[in-house]
């Protein structure tokens, strides 16, 4: 063997036993535990008491703040809306679809789309709210296609009822 083998280390690989192994990895998983279930008693009840259900009225769509736009007006046409935020307009119309407010539900997305045909449409789309597969709207292909749905189903219920 030669000596630069030996000097570049490819032969210099620490052995250890199994046991030592299994005890550092096991200290690490007992102190995972203990995080996990780091809430005292105590500390339980008084979440506990305080806990309130969380009821939904229909009324989600009211806390989005339309129009959509990034903070940055010079990257308003490139940057699109996090994810979050795509999921929160979901959220909302799904909201009223399922609540069976389906008025409401259609109108909601006409809003976001802004359907009419002046400069402050919320997506700076196109004309009647089609983005034309450009990248000039805010929102991502996948969330447009189920906004678009659910406005149609919307439409198709209210006429239905």
């Amino acid at each position: 063997m030669d000596d630069t083998e030996v000097e570049s280390g490819l032969f210099a690989i620490q052995l250890s036993s199994d046991d030592e192994d299994n005890t550092a990895t096991g200290n690490a998983q007992d102190d995972a535990k203990a995080d996990r279930t780091g809430q005292t008693e105590e500390q339980f009840q008084h979440v506990r008491k305080a806990y309130r259900v969380k009821v939904e009225t229909g009324e989600f769509y009211k806390q989005i703040p339309l129009p959509l736009s990034s903070a940055n007006p010079s990257q308003q046409q490139q940057q699109l809306v996090s994810k979050p935020q795509a999921q929160a307009l979901l959220h909302a119309v799904e909201e009223l679809y399922f609540l069976r407010r389906y008025d409401e539900g259609a109108a909601f997305v006409r809003r976001i789309f802004d359907e009419s045909d002046d400069d402050t449409s919320i997506l700076h789309g196109t004309e009647n709210g089609s983005l034309g597969g450009s990248t000039s709207g805010l929102l991502d292909e996948d969330t447009r296609k189920t906004l678009r749905y659910y406005q149609r189903r919307c439409e198709e219920r209210s006429r239905a009822s």
